[in-house]
């Protein structure tokens, strides 16, 4: 029965074609209306979780954020250290064990052509090999961290030379870079940046990346190298915490009890509060897909009810022909359902699948509403399963009687 089922399904792929086309375009419309929002949040808020190491970070109270039309930033010298111990005794008092990620960003400086001092951000984190390779390298690789005082730096992809593409400050793969770093002062027990103390560093160019995909165009190096340049006590700018959106809120009380508990001069913010100061709507941009949803869903199940409809209608007369060739009624209706459910099936894959590519190429993630999938596979299964009982119980007997519909 299997064989026969797929061979009339074959031969029958025709007729099928238009509701898989419906059924495909409905499950992607639904992919997309249902995802859709938490992909464009997810796209908003990406640069934020790359820069920041998690959905939580631990900061520095003194660290003051700033916004502008495109992006959060700080001033080189805003941007406060602290121990990272600190951080790791906060995020040891939380009741679940979390993947964190420390984060240095320092201010260095370079003398401009005219004499003027240039202020860049020098940004470093944990193994950089593996948490920088969300970067779009341009030229070099990662691997170039193997090598001590390596670092990537940003560039745009239009500007090079035959020698390969050149960053923002002028430099190739293979260049040397020297900086003047301020040193860490520890004043009332806490890191301040010293301008009048500095320290020549001289860093290799490894890698160069596309800084207009990263929006965060900054150098990128080792952690452990750029703390010992600085000074203090392992000094970290922030920690990242990693964190489903729907728990930041609960982790990031639980937080701020503690520090105000031990008194530390920290501060907590979740991606949420980042998206609320680069988005003035942001928490109705966030429970929109609450009442997209519904919606969505409804489009799409009607549109299997109809597709549903249109095929019961079209394989009435091969259903009673498959009756005269001594299919039992049973057997008929459980063939029908079969293929109603591989022409969800394959609907629903095209359409889901389609929704994901999309979804991949706007912001980097494959997370999309798997709902109008599986409701277009639940619903076209049932309602192909009442269609061929209705069939067998009526049509199908008159359809017998007068098969060529006169």
């Amino acid at each position: 029965m299997i064989w026969i089922t797929w061979t009339t399904f074959r031969r029958s792929l025709r007729t099928y074609a238009l509701a898989i086309v419906s059924l495909a375009l409905a499950v992607l419309v639904s992919c997309l209306g249902l995802s859709g929002l938490q992909l464009l949040q997810q796209a908003t808020l990406q640069p934020l979780t790359f820069i920041g190491g998690g959905q939580i970070i631990i900061l520095d109270a003194r660290t003051e954020l700033k916004t502008s039309s495109a992006m959060i930033y700080a001033d080189p010298l805003e941007i406060k250290t602290f121990p990272a111990k600190m951080a790791e005794d906060l995020v040891a008092t939380l009741d679940t064990n979390r993947e964190t990620q420390q984060v240095l960003i320092a201010p260095v400086a370079q003398i401009g052509n005219r004499g003027q001092v240039l202020w860049f951000y020098l940004g470093a984190r944990e193994n950089p090999q593996s948490t920088l390779d969300h970067l779009d390298m341009l030229s070099g690789s990662l691997q170039s961290f193997a090598e001590p005082q390596n670092m990537v730096s940003p560039a745009h992809p239009s500007r090079g030379n035959k020698a390969g593409p050149i960053s923002y400050e002028g430099t190739q793969v293979g260049n040397w870079v020297s900086y003047s770093v301020p040193q860490i002062t520890e004043l009332h027990g806490a890191y301040e940046w010293t301008v009048q103390q500095t320290r020549t560093v001289t860093y290799q160019v490894g890698a160069v990346y596309n800084g207009v995909k990263a929006i965060y165009g900054i150098n990128w190096t080792e952690l452990s190298t750029l703390q010992s340049q600085i000074g203090g006590e392992r000094p970290i700018s922030w920690m990242g915490i990693s964190c489903p959106l729907s728990e930041t809120q609960k982790m990031k009380e639980q937080l701020l009890a503690e520090i105000e508990r031990q008194n530390l001069s920290l501060n907590v913010m979740t991606l949420q509060d980042l998206g609320r100061m680069l988005i003035g709507d942001f928490d109705r941009f966030e429970k929109m897909s609450d009442y997209y949803a519904p919606v969505m869903l409804l489009v799409a199940v009607i549109i299997v009810l109809v597709n549903a409809i249109t095929l019961t209608i079209a394989r009435r007369k091969e259903l009673a022909l498959l009756r005269i060739l001594g299919f039992s009624i049973y057997e008929i209706q459980v063939m029908f359902v079969l293929e109603c459910f591989i022409t969800s099936l394959i609907g629903g894959f095209i359409g889901t699948f389609i929704a994901i590519v999309m979804a991949l190429g706007y912001t980097s993630s494959i997370s999309v509403s798997w709902y109008p999938f599986a409701i277009t596979m639940v619903t076209t299964t049932v309602i192909g399963g009442i269609s061929s009982l209705v069939l067998s119980k009526g049509n199908l007997s008159n359809t017998l009687r007068n098969p060529m519909g006169e």
